[in-house]
Protein backbone atom coordinates (compact mmCIF):
# COMPACT_ATOMS: atom_id res chain seq x y z
CA UNK A 1 0.00 0.00 0.00
CA UNK A 2 2.44 2.49 0.83
CA UNK A 3 4.62 1.51 -2.66
CA UNK A 4 1.20 2.11 -4.85
CA UNK A 5 0.83 5.45 -2.59
CA UNK A 6 4.52 6.72 -2.98
CA UNK A 7 3.67 5.85 -7.30
CA UNK A 8 0.35 8.06 -6.63
CA UNK A 9 -1.71 4.72 -7.66
CA UNK A 10 -4.51 5.68 -5.30
CA UNK A 11 -5.48 8.44 -2.71
CA UNK A 12 -7.74 8.67 0.05
CA UNK A 13 -10.12 11.84 -0.07
CA UNK A 14 -13.52 12.75 1.12
CA UNK A 15 -17.07 12.55 -1.09
CA UNK A 16 -20.76 13.11 -0.32
CA UNK A 17 -23.25 10.53 -0.54
CA UNK A 18 -26.78 10.48 0.02
CA UNK A 19 -27.82 7.83 2.19
CA UNK A 20 -31.24 6.83 2.31
CA UNK A 21 -33.39 7.13 5.63
CA UNK A 22 -36.99 6.46 5.24
CA UNK A 23 -38.80 4.16 2.74
CA UNK A 24 -40.64 4.94 -0.50
CA UNK A 25 -42.83 8.19 0.30
CA UNK A 26 -46.18 9.66 -1.99
CA UNK A 27 -45.69 12.78 -3.45
CA UNK A 28 -48.61 13.83 -1.76
CA UNK A 29 -46.18 13.55 1.26
CA UNK A 30 -44.09 16.23 0.13
CA UNK A 31 -45.36 19.10 1.63
CA UNK A 32 -43.98 22.50 2.23
CA UNK A 33 -44.25 22.31 5.61
CA UNK A 34 -42.65 18.78 5.39
CA UNK A 35 -39.63 20.09 3.75
CA UNK A 36 -38.73 22.72 5.66
CA UNK A 37 -38.58 20.30 8.67
CA UNK A 38 -36.88 18.36 6.96
CA UNK A 39 -34.09 20.56 6.26
CA UNK A 40 -33.86 21.68 9.68
CA UNK A 41 -32.72 17.86 10.94
CA UNK A 42 -30.10 17.97 7.39
CA UNK A 43 -32.44 15.44 5.55
CA UNK A 44 -34.04 16.75 1.97
CA UNK A 45 -36.51 14.66 0.01
CA UNK A 46 -35.43 13.12 -3.42
CA UNK A 47 -37.12 11.43 -6.50
CA UNK A 48 -36.62 7.85 -6.54
CA UNK A 49 -35.28 6.37 -10.01
CA UNK A 50 -38.76 4.77 -10.22
CA UNK A 51 -39.91 8.52 -10.91
CA UNK A 52 -43.31 7.20 -9.18
CA UNK A 53 -42.37 8.07 -5.60
CA UNK A 54 -39.72 10.22 -2.91
CA UNK A 55 -37.07 9.38 -0.17
CA UNK A 56 -35.95 11.34 2.33
CA UNK A 57 -32.31 11.52 2.50
CA UNK A 58 -29.01 13.05 4.25
CA UNK A 59 -25.92 13.92 2.68
CA UNK A 60 -22.43 12.28 4.30
CA UNK A 61 -19.09 12.91 3.83
CA UNK A 62 -17.35 10.06 3.47
CA UNK A 63 -13.33 8.82 3.26
CA UNK A 64 -12.90 6.50 0.24
CA UNK A 65 -10.21 5.15 -1.16
CA UNK A 66 -9.88 6.54 -5.48
CA UNK A 67 -7.51 4.38 -7.49
CA UNK A 68 -6.02 6.51 -10.39
CA UNK A 69 -5.99 5.40 -13.73
CA UNK A 70 -2.05 4.58 -13.25
CA UNK A 71 -3.02 2.22 -10.61
CA UNK A 72 -5.02 0.49 -12.61
CA UNK A 73 -4.32 -3.39 -13.33
CA UNK A 74 -1.14 -2.72 -11.46
CA UNK A 75 0.70 -5.82 -9.89
CA UNK A 76 0.45 -3.45 -6.85
CA UNK A 77 -3.43 -2.75 -6.72
CA UNK A 78 -4.23 -6.45 -7.30
CA UNK A 79 -1.76 -7.66 -4.61
CA UNK A 80 -4.11 -5.49 -2.30
CA UNK A 81 -7.21 -6.40 -3.80
CA UNK A 82 -6.48 -10.16 -2.96
CA UNK A 83 -5.09 -9.63 0.33
CA UNK A 84 -7.81 -7.30 1.78
CA UNK A 85 -10.76 -9.33 -0.58
CA UNK A 86 -11.99 -6.57 -2.65
CA UNK A 87 -13.62 -6.18 -6.07
CA UNK A 88 -10.87 -5.74 -8.70
CA UNK A 89 -10.34 -2.78 -10.62
CA UNK A 90 -13.13 -0.82 -9.11
CA UNK A 91 -12.93 3.11 -9.24
CA UNK A 92 -13.13 3.52 -5.22
CA UNK A 93 -13.76 1.95 -2.13
CA UNK A 94 -15.51 3.66 0.35
CA UNK A 95 -13.83 3.26 3.91
CA UNK A 96 -16.19 1.98 6.20
CA UNK A 97 -16.10 1.02 10.33
CA UNK A 98 -16.50 -2.67 10.39
CA UNK A 99 -16.59 -4.78 13.85
CA UNK A 100 -17.32 -8.54 13.65
CA UNK A 101 -16.05 -9.42 10.14
CA UNK A 102 -15.62 -12.92 9.13
CA UNK A 103 -12.75 -14.05 8.14
CA UNK A 104 -13.11 -14.52 3.94
CA UNK A 105 -10.60 -17.93 4.54
CA UNK A 106 -12.91 -19.44 7.47
CA UNK A 107 -16.30 -17.74 5.58
CA UNK A 108 -16.26 -17.79 2.08
CA UNK A 109 -18.10 -14.81 1.06
CA UNK A 110 -18.18 -12.63 -2.52
CA UNK A 111 -15.20 -9.96 -2.60
CA UNK A 112 -16.73 -6.48 -0.96
CA UNK A 113 -16.52 -2.90 -2.67
CA UNK A 114 -15.71 -1.79 0.66
CA UNK A 115 -12.53 -1.10 2.26
CA UNK A 116 -13.27 -1.97 5.80
CA UNK A 117 -11.45 -1.11 8.82
CA UNK A 118 -11.50 -1.93 12.97
CA UNK A 119 -9.81 1.12 14.29
CA UNK A 120 -7.92 0.63 17.28
CA UNK A 121 -8.46 2.50 20.77
CA UNK A 122 -5.93 4.52 22.07
CA UNK A 123 -4.99 1.96 25.27
CA UNK A 124 -5.04 -0.70 22.46
CA UNK A 125 -2.22 1.54 20.35
CA UNK A 126 -0.45 1.76 23.80
CA UNK A 127 -0.42 -1.68 24.54
CA UNK A 128 0.46 -2.54 20.99
CA UNK A 129 3.46 -0.37 21.49
CA UNK A 130 4.79 -1.45 24.88
CA UNK A 131 6.16 -4.23 22.87
CA UNK A 132 9.29 -1.70 21.94
CA UNK A 133 10.01 -1.26 25.62
CA UNK A 134 13.48 -3.01 26.40
CA UNK A 135 13.15 -4.88 29.86
CA UNK A 136 16.40 -5.12 31.98
CA UNK A 137 17.77 -8.22 32.58
CA UNK A 138 17.50 -7.82 36.34
CA UNK A 139 13.63 -7.36 36.22
CA UNK A 140 13.45 -10.39 34.22
CA UNK A 141 15.45 -12.19 37.04
CA UNK A 142 13.71 -10.85 39.66
CA UNK A 143 10.48 -11.66 38.26
CA UNK A 144 9.15 -8.11 38.56
CA UNK A 145 8.64 -8.05 34.73
CA UNK A 146 7.63 -10.48 31.94
CA UNK A 147 10.03 -10.66 28.28
CA UNK A 148 9.01 -8.81 25.79
CA UNK A 149 6.22 -9.79 23.58
CA UNK A 150 7.05 -8.82 19.97
CA UNK A 151 10.06 -6.94 19.64
CA UNK A 152 10.87 -7.15 16.30
CA UNK A 153 6.79 -6.35 15.64
CA UNK A 154 7.55 -2.62 16.61
CA UNK A 155 11.18 -1.63 16.38
CA UNK A 156 11.32 0.11 13.03
CA UNK A 157 7.80 1.84 14.65
CA UNK A 158 8.51 2.52 18.56
CA UNK A 159 11.97 1.80 20.68
CA UNK A 160 12.22 2.50 24.11
CA UNK A 161 16.04 1.92 25.16
CA UNK A 162 16.96 1.12 28.81
CA UNK A 163 20.33 1.80 30.79
CA UNK A 164 21.78 1.36 34.49
CA UNK A 165 23.37 4.20 34.21
CA UNK A 166 22.99 7.09 37.22
CA UNK A 167 22.58 10.11 34.95
CA UNK A 168 20.19 10.65 32.08
CA UNK A 169 21.50 9.60 29.12
CA UNK A 170 23.05 12.25 27.30
CA UNK A 171 21.70 10.89 24.15
CA UNK A 172 17.67 10.97 25.28
CA UNK A 173 14.91 12.57 23.53
CA UNK A 174 13.03 11.56 26.68
CA UNK A 175 13.79 9.80 29.74
CA UNK A 176 12.25 8.49 32.69
CA UNK A 177 14.14 6.70 35.72
CA UNK A 178 12.32 3.63 36.75
CA UNK A 179 13.54 1.05 39.09
CA UNK A 180 17.14 2.08 39.33
CA UNK A 181 16.82 2.29 35.22
CA UNK A 182 16.63 4.26 32.84
CA UNK A 183 14.12 4.02 30.14
CA UNK A 184 14.72 6.58 27.29
CA UNK A 185 13.99 7.38 23.60
CA UNK A 186 17.12 8.35 21.40
CA UNK A 187 16.96 11.50 20.30
CA UNK A 188 18.54 10.12 16.95
CA UNK A 189 15.46 7.72 16.60
CA UNK A 190 13.21 9.77 14.33
CA UNK A 191 10.66 7.32 13.82
CA UNK A 192 10.13 6.56 17.37
CA UNK A 193 9.69 10.45 18.45
CA UNK A 194 7.36 10.76 15.41
CA UNK A 195 5.06 8.08 16.76
CA UNK A 196 5.63 9.22 20.34
CA UNK A 197 3.48 12.55 19.15
CA UNK A 198 1.27 11.13 16.89
CA UNK A 199 0.20 9.15 21.01
CA UNK A 200 0.08 12.72 22.77
CA UNK A 201 -1.98 13.55 20.08
CA UNK A 202 -4.26 10.62 20.60
CA UNK A 203 -3.93 10.92 24.34
CA UNK A 204 -4.98 15.07 24.13
CA UNK A 205 -8.02 14.35 21.56
CA UNK A 206 -9.44 11.09 24.50
CA UNK A 207 -9.32 13.58 27.08
CA UNK A 208 -10.40 16.22 25.23
CA UNK A 209 -14.01 14.29 25.28
CA UNK A 210 -14.06 13.50 28.74
CA UNK A 211 -16.00 14.92 31.06
CA UNK A 212 -13.12 15.20 33.49
CA UNK A 213 -14.19 18.10 35.50
CA UNK A 214 -12.64 19.71 38.55
CA UNK A 215 -12.24 16.57 41.02
CA UNK A 216 -9.22 14.26 40.61
CA UNK A 217 -9.63 11.08 38.19
CA UNK A 218 -6.46 9.52 39.63
CA UNK A 219 -5.29 9.48 42.96
CA UNK A 220 -1.35 7.64 43.83
CA UNK A 221 -0.44 7.11 47.34
CA UNK A 222 3.34 6.94 47.45
CA UNK A 223 4.62 3.94 48.98
CA UNK A 224 7.81 5.80 51.32
CA UNK A 225 5.76 8.42 53.48
CA UNK A 226 1.85 7.54 52.65
CA UNK A 227 1.95 11.05 51.48
CA UNK A 228 -1.05 11.39 48.73
CA UNK A 229 -0.41 13.00 45.47
CA UNK A 230 -3.44 13.75 43.37
CA UNK A 231 -3.59 13.53 39.68
CA UNK A 232 -6.29 14.63 37.30
CA UNK A 233 -5.84 12.15 33.92
CA UNK A 234 -5.35 15.57 31.58
CA UNK A 235 -1.82 15.92 33.51
CA UNK A 236 -0.80 12.14 33.33
CA UNK A 237 0.98 10.21 30.64
CA UNK A 238 0.46 6.31 30.13
CA UNK A 239 4.01 4.43 30.52
CA UNK A 240 3.99 1.24 28.72
CA UNK A 241 3.90 -1.49 31.03
CA UNK A 242 8.04 -3.09 31.52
Amino acid sequence: MQRAQDQEMMSVAAHERAVEVSGPLAETAITAAAVVAAAKDGLEFRPRGDGKSWVLVRKERRLALKVNPSGKNSPELAEITALLHLQPNLDRYEVVVATGVPDPLKNPVEPADEFRITPRSTAQAYLYLANGVEVPDAHLASGVARPPGGLEEVQDLFRVHVCEERRRPACAFVAVRYRDHWFYIDDRDLETKATLMLLLQLRNLDFKRQQIGAIPALTLRSADNGSLHLLTLSSCLIIPRP
